[in-house]
């Protein structure tokens, strides 16, 4: 259940994603963090399927917002991407009208090629206690295991993958181990970058 308090939710992430978060002056005991969304991708062009995610990311996470971030340039795509203020004028359209959702251009703005980890780390310094979910489709997350720098990838958020849509009208849920992803293997040395969204 998704639903769930965030330490109960181990079919969520692989074991150790789940981080606490400390408490900030003035909050009760009974308050829980700010619960923050962070999907990113190309979106050349943006369909009905990213759409179907981000409104099952805010229901079934219970998102506080979800940020979704069009790459400026996708390191790992071979192919020209539609240039980028029509892609951020396709993902304004596609996404209206859902509410806790933010269309984020800082990967835009930032120029160059995009990386997830320099997003969280943006993210996080910004939202020092929230909790941060990273979301994509199950079938892209087969780059993460080439993370040089995994460990803090699971240090600043929650990952979160979702089953494709492959039929009309059917909404994608969130899958668990085992069924869920790669294998992660043990991290190298930290260098510089990390994974790029797809």
């Amino acid at each position: 259940d998704l639903r769930r308090p965030a330490a109960a939710r181990g079919g969520l992430c692989r074991r150790g994603v789940v981080h606490a978060v400390a408490a900030q002056a003035g909050r009760g005991l009974n308050s829980r963090p700010k619960r923050g969304g962070v999907f990113g991708g190309a979106f050349d062009p943006t369909h009905l399927a990213h759409r179907s995610l981000a409104d099952v990311s805010l229901a079934q996470l219970e998102l506080d917002e979800l940020r979704v971030l069009p790459t400026c340039q996708a390191w790992h795509k071979s192919r020209q991407l539609t240039a980028a203020p029509h892609r951020l004028a396709m993902a304004r359209l596609a996404f209206e009208g859902l509410n806790g959702l933010v269309l984020d251009d800082r990967e835009i703005r930032r120029a160059g090629p995009s990386y997830t980890l320099d997003t969280l780390r943006e993210v996080h310094a910004e939202q020092p206690g929230a909790e941060l979910f990273l979301v994509m489709g199950k079938y892209h997350a087969v780059v993460l295991p080439t993370c040089p720098d995994l460990l803090e990838l699971f240090r600043l958020a929650i990952i979160c993958l979702a089953n494709p849509v492959d039929l009309p009208g059917c909404a994608p849920h969130f899958v668990t181990p085992p069924e869920s992803a790669p294998a992660f293997p043990a991290p190298t040395q930290p260098r510089q970058r990390t994974t790029s969204h797809s």
